[in-house]
C-alpha cells in the first residue's frame, strides 16, 4: 500500500522522469526533488542525509554538475506541462517580480551587493528575477532567471522581464492572459516588448508625470487633489477597499486607468494607486487583478522557507540553472498536492509537514520507494 500511495501521490513527475537518460538519473532527480521537499536541511549534504545512506552527497552533486542531461529540454517539457494545466483557465496570470537570496560565498555566480527592501540595508547576495503562472486556483513557477551585473552578455531585471513575458506569451498563445507586476517594472520599456492586445495591471509610482485635461502634473499632486467624497466603497473577496478612478495620460506611458485604493474614506494615506490598460474595467476588476500578485511574495517566502531557495552555495551557472529548476519543480508539485491530495492545506507549508507524516517512517524507506517507482515507470515506457 505505501509504493501505491507513493506512486499516486508523484505521478506527476512521471513524464520528465522519461526524458532523463536512465533509471539512475531518475532516481538522483526524484531524490532531489524529495530532498528540496523534506529534508530538515537545505544543504546537500542534509539532503542525502534522508536516504539513510542509500545515496550520497556526491551523488546529488554530479548529478547538479555533470549529469548528462539537458536543463533546457526538461524546462521546456516542464512548461509544455505548466500549460496543460490551464486547460480549464477562462485567463490565466503571469506574475513577475525579483528577490534577493542572501548569501555568504564571494565566489557564486551572480553574486553582488544590493539593497534589500525588506531589511532596509544593503546586503550580499544573488538577484532573480521570477515569472510565477497563476492558472486559476494553482499556482505554478514558469522561470527563474539570475541577475548578474558583471555578466558579458548583460541583462537588466527589466530584459530579464521581458524575455520571460515574451516566453509566457508564447507558451499560453491564444489564452487570455494578464499580466502583474509592481511599480519597479512600470516602464515603457517593458510594456512595449508586451504582445499587442496584452492585459497588465500594476502599481504606478508616485513621481510619475501624468496629463489631466491637458494638464500636466505629477501623480503625488492628483493624489492630493482628490478629495475623500469622490472614493466609494468597493469589496474585494470580502475586503474592503475605498476607491477612485480615473482615465488619464502617463507620461511616456499612454491613456491609461488610474485607481487610487484606501483602506477607509476619510483615511489620510491613499494605499497604493493602481495604473492599467484595460479603460473599460470597473475598480473592482482592477483591483480584483491586482489582489492576485500576492501570490509571488508568498511564492517567494515557500521557497527561502522551506525549499532552500538561499541555501544553495554551487559554484557554476549550469549547476545553479539546474537547482533552480528542480526548485521550480518541487514547488509546483507541492501546489498540485495543495489543490488535489491535501485539500484542507493552507498552505504549501502544512503540505510538507502531512508529507513528511505520510512517508519519513515509513519502513521501506524513501529511497527503496523512488527505485520501485522509477522501475515501474521505465516498465511501462
Amino acid at each position: 500500500m505505501h509504493v501505491e500511495d507513493f506512486m499516486k501521490t508523484f505521478d506527476e513527475l512521471n513524464f520528465l522522469c522519461l526524458a532523463l537518460p536512465s533509471c539512475k538519473a531518475a532516481e538522483n532527480f526524484m531524490a532531489f526533488i524529495f530532498g528540496l521537499i523534506l529534508s530538515p536541511s537545505t544543504s546537500i549534504s542534509g539532503m542525502a542525509e534522508l536516504f539513510d545512506g542509500k545515496i550520497c552527497q556526491s551523488t546529488l552533486n554530479r548529478f547538479l554538475t555533470s549529469c548528462k542531461i539537458s536543463t533546457a529540454k526538461l524546462l521546456e517539457l516542464y512548461r509544455k506541462w505548466l500549460v496543460s494545466q490551464a486547460k480549464n483557465c477562462s485567463a490565466v496570470y503571469c506574475i513577475i517580480d525579483d528577490s534577493l537570496l542572501h548569501k555568504s560565498g564571494k565566489s557564486l555566480p551572480g553574486a553582488n551587493y544590493a539593497y534589500d527592501h525588506s531589511r532596509g540595508a544593503v546586503c550580499w547576495g544573488q538577484s532573480v528575477v521570477i515569472c510565477l503562472a497563476k492558472l486559476g486556483e494553482v499556482n505554478l513557477l514558469f522561470g527563474i532567471e539570475l541577475y548578474d551585473k558583471t555578466a558579458k552578455k548583460f541583462l537588466s531585471k527589466i530584459d530579464w522581464a521581458k524575455r520571460l513575458a515574451k516566453d509566457f506569451s508564447g507558451h499560453f498563445a491564444g489564452r487570455t492572459i494578464v499580466y502583474l507586476f509592481d511599480s519597479w517594472y512600470c516602464c515603457q520599456k517593458l510594456i512595449d516588448a508586451l504582445p499587442s492586445g496584452a492585459q497588465w495591471v500594476s502599481k504606478l509610482k508616485r513621481n510619475r508625470i501624468i496629463y489631466v485635461g491637458g494638464q500636466r502634473l505629477s501623480l503625488k499632486d492628483f493624489v492630493r487633489c482628490v478629495k475623500s467624497w469622490q472614493y466609494h466603497k468597493v469589496s474585494v473577496d470580502g475586503k474592503v477597499y475605498w476607491c477612485h478612478e480615473a482615465v488619464v495620460e502617463v507620461n511616456k506611458l499612454g491613456v491609461l486607468k488610474i485607481v487610487l485604493t484606501k483602506s477607509s474614506r476619510h483615511a489620510r494615506k491613499v494605499s497604493a494607486v493602481l495604473v492599467s490598460n484595460m479603460l473599460g474595467a470597473t475598480e473592482e476588476e482592477l483591483v480584483r487583478h491586482f489582489t492576485q500578485r500576492w501570490e509571488i511574495e508568498v511564492c517567494i517566502r515557500t521557497e527561502k522557507q522551506s525549499l532552500g531557495f538561499e541555501g544553495c552555495m554551487v559554484r557554476s551557472k549550469k549547476a545553479l540553472r539546474r537547482y533552480w529548476m528542480l526548485l521550480m519543480i518541487s514547488y509546483s508539485l507541492l501546489s498540485k498536492l495543495k489543490k488535489n491530495v491535501f485539500r484542507k492545506a493552507k498552505t504549501h507549508g502544512d503540505v510538507i509537514k502531512e508529507l513528511k507524516k505520510k512517508f519519513l517512517k515509513l519502513r521501506e524507506g524513501i529511497f527503496s520507494l523512488i527505485k520501485i517507482h522509477v522501475k515501474r515507470i521505465f516498465a511501462k515506457g
